[in-house]
């Protein structure tokens, strides 16, 4: 399903990769685009800061729900 937002495009994939002794690893891979062709240096790079702390909280949220 699609839902309307801020971005132009914004797509992601979850892994799950088995590790040793149990364990999983979870990676997250976020594309995005906000739709604005001529953005600053200092706004990309505010922006990929703020999407990276985004990726790391919901990977943070994933780890508590599973490890409790």
């Amino acid at each position: 399903f699609v839902l309307e937002g801020d971005f132009k495009k914004y797509e992601g994939i979850w892994k799950f990769v088995e590790e040793k002794e149990g364990k999983t690893r979870v990676e997250l891979e976020i594309e995005y685009d906000l739709g604005l062709p001529l953005v600053g240096a200092l706004i990309s790079a505010f922006l990929r800061k703020k999407m990276e702390e985004n990726a790391q909280a919901m990977l943070s949220a994933l780890k508590k729900s599973v490890e409790g």
